[in-house]
């Protein structure tokens, strides 16, 4: 009889519903009441990973710090069980020069580059005067720098740390500080609910941890149009995305697109069970 046990993976380091586990608090009873046992397995744990009908990402923080033995640890799971999401998306997604393979298949992103480390020519490579630089391999804003022209004192510090790097660099949108991000979220190709992040007072990074805020909204049509033709321009549907949009020159642009660990914001009014109703459709369906 196949196992009704699923592994949730997670950074090591605390265990179920510590801070580390927090979106899990919804989706676990979720999967309980459908009938699944889950459990959470640091990505490290050395296991016989045909245990578990199936192994989700989800809380693994810490992976673009250790991306070679991440991808290794991924790819035995893949050998073992059923991965989500699957193997080949979170290759691709890890590096994100991944927004320029959605630009040559007419996704509209913002502008990015992938250097290394911040070259000399930064500001006429991105065409502004102020420009965001960040490791291609980052996650949570880890070495993520705004830099202007005009404060050499900002270039001279994303310089001497993304020195010998792979790095991206985009020009700063400015809505980010007005309007904010607006991230929409989706369960196995179907949207799902969207919420508006924007910065704290200052800042120009939306992550909660560093003083930004999120609340739900309503996306607006463009926002849904441009999500539809990236997800159909993408090799497989994965079972869970998170699509971050930001206005450039007043229309919707693709800042990022999270397959692998993202915040799905699963405390949202029936979000959990949707991402639930989900997973057991997959494993019901093969």
């Amino acid at each position: 009889m196949p196992s009704q046990t699923l592994a949730i993976l997670v950074a090591p380091g605390p265990g179920p519903y510590s801070d580390l586990a927090r979106e899990e608090r919804a989706l676990v009873p979720a999967l309980s009441d459908l009938g699944w046992t889950v459990e959470f397995v640091p990505w490290t744990s050395d296991m016989d990973w045909s245990a578990y009908r199936a192994v989700l990402i989800r809380e693994t923080w810490d992976y673009h710090l250790n991306l070679l033995e991440f991808l290794s640890a991924l790819e035995r799971i893949h050998r073992e069980a059923v991965l989500w999401n699957a193997l080949d998306l979170v290759r691709w997604n890890a590096d994100k020069g991944y927004l320029l393979d959605l630009a040559d298949r007419g996704v509209r992103v913002v502008p990015t580059v992938i250097s290394c480390g911040v070259p000399l020519a930064a500001f006429q490579k991105a065409a502004s005067e102020c420009v965001v630089a960040k490791p291609a391999v980052g996650a949570s804003a880890y070495k993520t720098f705004l830099m202007e022209a005009a404060d050499p004192s900002t270039v001279a510090e994303a310089t001497a740390a993304l020195a010998g790097m792979r790095t991206l660099i985009q020009p700063f949108v400015p809505s980010i500080r007005t309007r904010g991000e607006t991230s929409l979220i989706y369960f196995d190709g179907a949207f799902s609910h969207a919420m508006r992040k924007t910065p704290g007072a200052g800042d120009f990074r939306v992550q909660e941890e560093l003083g930004g805020a999120s609340v739900p909204v309503i996306p607006s049509e463009a926002e849904l149009a441009l999500a539809r033709r990236l997800f159909s321009r993408l090799p497989r549907t994965p079972l869970f995305a998170r699509v971050d949009l930001v206005l450039w020159e007043d229309e919707p642009a693709v800042l990022e697109l999270e397959l692998i660990e993202p915040v799905l914001f699963l405390s949202q009014p029936g979000a959990a069970q949707r991402c639930a109703d989900v997973v057991a459709s997959r494993l019901r369906t093969g």
